[in-house]
């Protein structure tokens, strides 16, 4: 039963494309409908890229922050000096910052050849959110 369905649906495909082929008038806006698929698909990527971009260095620093008051809470209890849960929380805030950048320029390498242009597009993100240019 499953070969049958398997060949039914080959051959569904096959007649389907050889009558697009032709010219079929059923089939005339189909790469019109498709392209403009496309076309909308690569922008919303594209918006969730730039998101996931311009909110990577932020998302590391409160983690970094968050991290750093959890393990330094346990130590600051243990010595009975509040003072350091404050110190490790800032430069752990920053490195997370820090590493959050790098990643993005990272990310520029990877996907666009340039670490310069996954940085264009952190700065661009945050120049567009806050209304700066």
């Amino acid at each position: 039963m499953r070969k049958i369905a398997k060949v039914l649906f080959l051959l569904a495909v096959v007649s389907t494309v050889m009558f697009a082929a032709e010219g079929g008038a059923e089939f005339s806006g189909v790469e019109g409908v498709v392209s403009s698929f496309d076309t909308s698909a690569q922008k919303v990527v594209g918006t969730l890229v730039r998101w996931v971009f311009g909110f990577l260095p932020l998302i590391l620093f409160c983690v970094g922050v968050f991290g750093a008051i959890k393990y330094s809470k346990k130590q600051a209890e243990h010595d009975q000096d509040s003072t350091k849960v404050f110190i490790w929380a800032a430069g752990a805030g920053i490195l997370g910052a820090i590493v959050g950048i790098l990643v993005d320029a990272l990310i520029g390498v990877a996907l666009m050849g340039d670490s310069q242009k996954g940085l264009d597009v952190l700065k661009n993100f945050w120049s567009d959110m806050l209304g700066v240019k």
